[in-house]
């Protein structure tokens, strides 16, 4: 045993040792396929932002009855109606993750926990940095600096 060979296997230990340097380049080209995806689903988001804009923006103008009422609820709820969670889905993101995360960041996670909740919101990133201003106010988050950006981190204070 103090040979440093397991009595089961053998001599066959050293067949067990894998070289990885072998897949240094597979990894490398997913790193960059992910890059690449990442930004493709960033443009993506974009247009979709613009389509919904678009279509709001028509039926304000000629109507509500050009779109369907359900795209028009899934595009922007209607006023009055009030949407809530956005608080206790930045709770939900901020305690998930390990690391301070940006503003953006928190609308991504936002986002996944439920995509329709920005939605309806002008300026989704001043509503997500109110609701990171109120937990700060109250001790449950801390904001910081990194290059030169603002972060938050949950505290664990409620």
């Amino acid at each position: 045993m103090s040979s440093g060979t397991n009595p089961d296997f053998g001599e066959h230990n050293s067949a067990w040792i894998v070289d990885f340097e072998h897949l240094r380049p597979s990894t490398e080209r997913i790193q960059g396929e992910m890059s690449s995806l990442e930004e493709q689903l960033k443009e993506i988001e974009k247009e979709i932002a613009a389509v919904k804009n678009t279509l709001f923006g028509l039926s304000v103008i000629y109507g509500q009855d050009l779109i369907t009422p359900p795209l028009l609820e899934q595009i922007r709820p209607k006023r009055g109606a009030t949407v809530r969670g956005l608080t206790a889905a930045c709770r939900t993101a901020l305690i998930q993750v390990s690391q301070p995360c940006s503003v953006s960041t928190v609308c991504k996670l936002v986002r996944a926990i439920d995509p329709l909740l920005l939605v309806h919101h002008r300026n989704p990133r001043a509503s997500v940095m109110t609701v990171l201003r109120n937990f700060a106010k109250r001790g449950q988050a801390t904001r910081g600096i990194e290059n030169g950006r603002s972060v938050w981190q949950w505290t664990g204070v409620d």
